[in-house]
C-alpha cells in the first residue's frame, strides 16, 4: 500500500505498479495484491480501475477495515459519497478498535456531504492528526462558522507543514470532479492559507 501518498513522486508510484502488478501475477486471489493496485490506480487517477481493484479486494477479504476504509476513499474522490459514508462506516462498527485514519477518511467523507459538525466531530476526536485531517478541519470550521477555532486550527496546519499552501495542500487529492475541492479551498482560503 502507498502510506507516503502526499509525498508522491511519479518514479515511487511506477515502482508501486510494477510491484502490485507483479503481486497479481503471483497471486491473482490475493485481497492485499488487489488493495496495493487499487491504491496505485487511485492516485494515478485511473478511477474505473481502482473501483475494479478495490472491489476485488472487498470481495476477496469482506472483513478487514483497511481495504474498506480505502475503498471508502475512492468512493468518495470517485464522488460517490453516500456509498463512501456507507462503507466508512461499516468499517469503523465492524471493528471493535478501529484505526484512527478510519475517522479522518469519514469527516472528510461529511465535509464534501455538507455535515460540518458531524466532520468536526470526528477530527476533533482524531490524536496525532496528520495535515490533511487538520486542512478538513479547518475548513469544515470555516464552513460551520467557528472562525477563531478555524483559525486557531490554521495556525496548526502551518506548524505541521510549514509553508503549505492551498496547492501544495489539496494538489495531491485525486478527485474525480475537482468541484468537490470548491468548498474545502474556500474555507482555506477563509482561514488566511494563500495561493
Amino acid at each position: 500500500m502507498i502510506n507516503s501518498v502526499l509525498d508522491l513522486r511519479p518514479a515511487l508510484l511506477e515502482e508501486a505498479r510494477l510491484l502490485a502488478e507483479r503481486a497479481l501475477a503471483l497471486d491473482a486471489t490475493d485481497a492485499s495484491s488487489h488493495h496495493a493496485m487499487g491504491m496505485v490506480c487511485l492516485y494515478s487517477r485511473q478511477f474505473d480501475a481502482a473501483g475494479k481493484h478495490f472491489n476485488r479486494a472487498t470481495a476477496l477479504n469482506p472483513h478487514d477495515v483497511s481495504i474498506s476504509g480505502d475503498r471508502a476513499q475512492w468512493l468518495r474522490f470517485s464522488g460517490k459519497l453516500s456509498d463512501a459514508h456507507a462503507v466508512i462506516n461499516a468499517a469503523i462498527e465492524r471493528d471493535p478498535f478501529p484505526p484512527v485514519w478510519l475517522f479522518g477518511v469519514r469527516g472528510a467523507i461529511l465535509f464534501h456531504l455538507g455535515r460540518y459538525r458531524e466532520a468536526i466531530d470526528d477530527f476533533s476526536g482524531m490524536q496525532n492528526r496528520r495535515f490533511y485531517n487538520v486542512m478538513y478541519y479547518v475548513a469544515a470550521l470555516i464552513q460551520s462558522s467557528a472562525v477563531d477555532a478555524a483559525l486557531r486550527e490554521a495556525g496548526i496546519l502551518r506548524r505541521i507543514k510549514p509553508g503549505c499552501t492551498i496547492s501544495s495542500l489539496t494538489g495531491w487529492l485525486p478527485v474525480a470532479d475537482v468541484s468537490m475541492l470548491e468548498l474545502l479551498v474556500d474555507g482555506l482560503t477563509k482561514a488566511g492559507i494563500t495561493e
